[in-house]
């Protein structure tokens, strides 16, 4: 089960959880120690099942990736996140604005203002041993 599952109106929502139903979106964060799971093995089965949209929200680093399934297989269709230094600030957007979902923004600093520095070093400390 993902995180998050949005089923957009008029679509019936299923019991069973995605046994019975892609949603139109899942939306995974990652937890400490857990990046390949959600990155790779969620991924693929999410796929499999049929779901248009996998967002991968990422405490760490603070950014959300947007994927989109095309021709069977996810391709980044977006990413935004929080500059950690002023040169990254041109790379990077720090708001949201998904394609499929018009009018949704979704501003980053807002989203990640909760995290403070401990939970930032404890998520970097275990997103090493990720690798």
């Amino acid at each position: 089960m993902p995180d998050v599952q949005v089923y957009r109106k008029g679509r019936n929502v299923p019991n069973a959880g995605l046994t019975d139903g892609a949603p139109d979106l899942a939306i995974e964060v990652i937890s400490p120690g857990r990046g390949r799971y959600d990155r790779v093995l969620k991924l693929n089965w999410y796929r499999d099942v049929g779901t248009p949209e996998y967002w991968i929200v990422d405490p760490e680093d603070r950014s959300v990736q947007v994927l989109e399934l095309r021709d069977g297989a996810y391709v980044v269709a977006q990413g935004a996140g929080l500059a950690a230094s002023d040169d990254e600030a041109t790379e990077m957007s720090s708001t949201l604005r998904p394609a499929r979902w018009e009018g949704l923004e979704i501003d980053l600093a807002r989203l990640f203002s909760e995290l403070t520095a401990d939970e930032g070093e404890v998520a970097a400390g275990t997103a090493e041993a990720d690798q």
